[in-house]
């Protein structure tokens, strides 16, 4: 199951939470995404499943955020750092009617790998996912 959407701070916070304890064993990386003038919260990006040979990246960024490239500028910094922990490949599911994230993803000349299923998160919703194949 996919997670829901943190709505706020408070939950995005309660989200990295766990993300740290993943981190502590070496499963996850988490990191907050924040506007650089001022440390607004703008959303979270996540490198998931170190483990495999392929982690996964998710990233969420909230919807007034949205379309400022900041999810594109966090997808940049997290795969350069994971290029240094010796990744040079990541999954990249995608809701195929999220234009913005498809574009991400289209950015990086990912290769759809998996086309669209239905998925459900935590919280019900059905999300209709595509996975893309990012190499760097």
């Amino acid at each position: 199951m996919y997670p829901a959407i943190a709505s706020d701070l408070e939950e995005a916070t309660s989200l990295m939470k766990f993300f740290a304890k993943l981190h502590k064993n070496n499963i996850d990386l988490g990191f907050v995404i924040l506007r650089k003038c001022n440390k607004e919260f703008l959303g979270m990006i996540g490198i998931h499943e170190l483990n495999e040979p392929m982690p996964t990246i998710g990233i969420w960024i909230k919807n007034s955020a949205q379309g400022y490239g900041f999810g594109k500028e966090a997808l940049k910094y997290s795969l350069d750092y994971a290029k240094t922990l010796g990744y040079h490949s990541f999954l990249y599911p995608v809701d195929r009617r999220n234009i913005a994230s498809k574009k991400i993803a289209l950015d990086y000349n990912a290769q759809l790998i998996e086309p669209f299923h239905k998925v459900y998160t935590i919280d019900n919703k059905i999300l209709e996912v595509e996975i893309y194949l990012i190499k760097i």
